[in-house]
């Protein structure tokens, strides 16, 4: 031990040696002070006046510019000349979390201005041989950096090669809407899809139905299917890869297939062992959280409570889809068989969300516990390939991989990426390929602190949308992770579904269109409001 050096008056909570001076150091405390020593006499040379009613948690030297810079746990850092050791004057005082408050507020009044802007402007049309979603050219981050640059920036667009294109800034198609504004559902809508060929959009709500649109809507009116069988409210829908069928998921413990164009159900899965009589056990004793097609329709993944099932099923005859419902066909009383093949059992209490990729031949399934924790599980093997634990600060509730739209061309390793979101008021990108390394953090732009809200990963792989507790959700860059609009309905507030803007409640869940460039986003209200460029 070279020397003690004592004189706060509590605990000290950080050290810095004075660079080209290692005979000198500064301390700070928990006595809201911080004092610099000289080794050599073992004596103070300068103690400073209390800071204020937070501790000084962290000490930073500059050495170019003979500063020292002292924090605190709530933002505050003070900076202080180093010149004269003896006096150590004070030369400024920040408050990050009020700066960065007010950069934010600048930000979002800037984007709503340049939307406003934008919409208000004749719309460009783009003509071009490239698939709809190559279209696409989005805001730069503006914000990002400004602290530290003091830069002010601007909202530029930009465009791919030998394209001219709006930038994505959502806005709202109002030409959608039904005749005479009437609601999708008559309760909350919980679940968006859109089919492969973006020719229909089904929608899953908490009215316990669910509804196949075809599309355009300003064509076709609402004309569809609804789909009516359920004794609960649903959590989930997922078309198949085909296209010729939908799966629904509930919280009456079961999940049901459909032909998308008959309203009786082909299949329900309860869980119980075929085979009838004695035999027959108990099916699920909790709600189904999710059900998806996998392997390219060969299998079907049910998750409830802490359990993973992998079914086979067997369509009944006429049950392809293809077909017309018979005339007079109303029995709701399933038809077909399934058959588990394996199950998992999760180390979380339950399963809040499950998600796999239909559109190729994947063997994982990834699922979000209640545990805060996100598992990648392959299925082949029924082990987990990885485990991300703490992935949030509160239990993941929803996961969206890309699409696989057969009209965008993205490259392999997108398929690497996934984003999850909890009501941590944040939502994240992982890649598979770094052992499940946050890619980027996505915040500021949406509000989800209570309600399961669902997001969506654009087909072109630049544009993530997150549901929110406001009045719509929000649409973030994945590249840059800004947020570039906030995807809600007109001043008119007469969206694809209906209903008032002090109404729609919150906005639930987000679909992309795999065709052309457009969003859908289901509310509380049961109402379905359409964006594009």
């Amino acid at each position: 031990m070279v020397s003690v050096l004592e004189g706060h008056l509590a605990p000290v909570t950080a050290l810095a040696f004075l660079p080209g001076a290692d005979a000198f150091v500064v301390s700070a405390s928990e006595d809201c002070t911080f004092k610099v020593w000289d080794l050599v006499e073992g004596s103070v040379l300068h103690e400073s006046a209390v800071l204020g009613p937070r501790p000084p948690t962290a000490l930073g030297v500059d050495a170019a510019y003979g500063r020292l810079a002292v924090g605190d746990g709530g933002g505050g850092v003070r900076l202080f000349d180093l010149s004269d050791l003896s006096a150590c004057r004070a030369t400024q005082s920040l408050d990050l979390d009020r700066e960065l408050q007010r950069i934010t507020d600048a930000a979002i009044a800037e984007r709503r201005a340049a939307a406003a802007r934008l919409d208000a402007m004749a719309r460009t049309r783009t003509i071009t041989a490239q698939p709809a979603w190559r279209r696409q050219a989005h805001l730069q981050a503006e914000a990002r950096g400004r602290l530290c640059s003091g830069e002010r920036g601007g909202v530029p667009a930009g465009g791919s090669a030998g394209v001219v294109a709006l930038a994505f800034v959502g806005a709202h198609q109002s030409d959608a809407q039904l005749p005479g504004g009437a609601a999708l559902h008559n309760s909350s809508v919980v679940r968006l899809a859109f089919s492969g060929d973006g020719s229909r959009l089904v929608t899953a709500s908490s009215d316990k139905t669910a509804r196949c649109l075809l599309l355009p809507t300003s064509r076709h009116k609402g004309a569809g299917c609804t789909f009516i069988g359920h004794d609960g409210p649903l959590t989930g829908v997922d078309w198949s890869h085909g296209g010729g069928h939908l799966l629904t998921s509930s919280a009456d413990r079961t999940a049901r297939m459909w032909a998308a164009n008959q309203p009786a159900p082909l299949i329900a899965i309860t869980g119980d062992r075929q085979g009838g009589g004695a035999a027959r056990t108990a099916g699920f004793v909790s709600k189904v959280t999710a059900a998806r097609f996998f392997w390219m329709d060969a299998r079907v993944l049910v998750a409830t409570s802490n359990k993973l099932h992998i079914f086979r099923y067997d369509l009944p005859d006429g049950g392809d889809g293809k077909q017309p419902a018979l005339p007079g066909a109303t029995s709701q009383q399933p038809r077909g068989r399934t058959s588990l093949a394996a199950s998992y059992s999760s180390a979380a209490q339950s399963i809040l969300a499950a998600s796999c990729l239909n559109c190729c031949l994947s063997p994982l399934a990834l699922l979000c516990g209640s545990d805060r924790s996100v598992e990648v599980l392959d299925v082949g093997e029924m082990k987990v390939a990885l485990r991300i634990p703490d992935a949030h600060a509160r239990a993941p509730h929803a996961v969206a991989q890309p699409p696989g739209s057969p009209f965008a061309a993205v490259g392999r390793e997108s398929f690497e990426l996934f984003a999850t979101a909890a009501t941590d008021r944040a939502a994240k990108l992982w890649d598979l390929r770094a052992g499940g390394r946050c890619a980027r953090r996505f915040s500021g732009g949406h509000r989800n602190t209570q309600l399961h809200v669902g997001l969506a990963l654009s087909p072109c792989m630049r544009f993530l949308a997150v549901g929110s507790e406001g009045r719509g959700a929000a649409l973030y860059d994945i590249r840059q992770g800004a947020l570039l609009s906030t995807l809600e309905a007109g001043p008119d507030g007469a969206g694809a579904g209906g209903g008032g803007g002090g109404a729609r409640g919150a906005a639930l869940c987000v679909a992309f269109n795999p065709l052309r460039p457009q969003a859908a986003v289901g509310f509380q209200d049961g109402s379905v409001s359409w964006f594009r460029p």
